[in-house]
């Protein structure tokens, strides 16, 4: 892998070239402040509200695929193993992660030639517009497969869950890929390099938000649902399995000697495992994000002029 990484890194860098002057793609119209000349020093980057609106807007969008590729494997033995073992099987799971990967790579070049067509701020409120409604519905899905894993939809369902989550992944993706050339048309391309290490935070703050927010938010959907099944528990039965009073519990369970599991295998017949929808409150809760994403960015408008590099300032530094 590393010779693979490699040999890629260093021809590529050796076959790029600049473009000829004045060249653009066939059929390409550029907007129209890329022909104006007016760039916006990285100086006064911070001072516009179009930064914190579009960086907020990014950070909210990647923090969905972050959480998912995090946890991408558990949640799919989690929620569907035990539903449907037949059909989710370790290798279900790992061509699973598999999709995410693809998804995460195709975003990357499907998105970006989207926004060729349809304009960088199109792409942009489409992503909140898409990766929302998946976020909300997976419950639904997940909840279905569960309920009825037999059932002749059941199947679909389970590939409607695969294929949303694959989509959602490959907003994160496009999130990366379009961002540099939304930059540009807002600011000009000319500061563009500097403009644009300043948007990669963007990066780092979703890859710690994603995977923490959905694992605190599952952990705090596991503690509650431990609760409830201990409520129900004969106190009888749970001394003889784990050797304590079952108040306390909780020390087994920081102990990580009781899981939901275990506790299941003593529950009163009928009892429903709660495993499967630990993951509810997370999607909901990414679905939200994703809401406030795109209210945030039907506030990025064009960047005030006072901002721009005025000419003299260019002839000076010329």
């Amino acid at each position: 892998m590393g010779a693979i990484y490699s040999t890629a890194i260093i021809s590529s860098s050796l076959m790029i070239r600049r473009p000829a002057d004045g060249y653009l793609p066939a059929g390409f119209t550029p907007p129209a402040s890329a022909g104006s000349g007016l760039n916006v020093p990285v100086d006064n980057l911070l001072k516009t509200p179009q930064f914190w609106l579009l960086f907020s807007t990014a950070s909210l969008l990647a923090t969905g695929g972050m959480g998912l590729m995090s946890v991408a494997k558990p949640m799919i033995q989690n929620v569907f193993t035990g539903s449907m073992p037949d059909l989710v099987t370790p290798t279900f799971a790992s061509a699973y992660l598999m999709a995410l990967a693809a998804g995460n790579l195709g975003g990357r070049i499907v998105w970006a030639t989207v926004s060729d067509k349809v304009g960088r701020f199109n792409t942009f409120q489409g992503f909140t517009f898409l990766a929302a409604p998946i976020f909300a519905v997976s419950p639904f899905l997940i909840n279905s497969c569960v309920m009825d894993p037999q059932g002749p939809m059941a199947p679909y369902y389970l590939a409607a869950f695969c294929g949303s989550t694959v989509l959602a992944v490959s907003v994160m993706g496009g999130v990366f890929s379009v961002l540099p050339a939304y930059e540009a048309d807002l600011y000009g391309s000319k500061y563009i390099g500097a403009i644009h290490g300043r948007f990669l935070i963007f990066a780092a703050v979703a890859t710690v938000l994603g995977p923490s927010l959905l694992l605190n938010l599952r952990r705090g959907a596991e503690s509650t649902a431990m609760q409830e099944l201990l409520s129900k528990v004969d106190p009888t039965k749970f001394t003889n399995t784990f050797g304590v009073d079952v108040s306390n519990a909780q020390s087994l369970v920081e102990a990580k000697t009781l899981t939901i599991s275990k506790l299941m295998t003593i529950m009163p017949p009928g009892t429903m495992d709660p495993s499967p929808f630990l993951y509810n409150s997370t999607m909901y809760t990414m679905a939200g994000l994703v809401t406030a994403a795109s209210v945030l960015h039907f506030m990025v408008k064009p960047v005030d002029p006072k901002f721009f590099e005025k000419p003299e300032q260019e002839k000076k530094k010329e």
